[in-house]
């Protein structure tokens, strides 16, 4: 079995961070990204 079951297809998953910590937190439960393309947003904390 390929995974691609025309019944149960596996759902591609695109990664949209560059975080080393949250691919390595996935592969510690199994999943493994198809691909990872950052978002390239700005996602510094505001200064109040």
């Amino acid at each position: 079995m390929t995974g691609t079951d025309s019944l149960h297809p596996v759902p591609r998953l695109i990664l949209a961070s560059a975080s080393p910590r949250r691919v390595d937190l996935l592969r510690q439960i199994g999943v493994v990204p198809d691909a990872i393309l950052p978002a390239h947003v700005d996602e510094t904390p505001l200064k109040d």
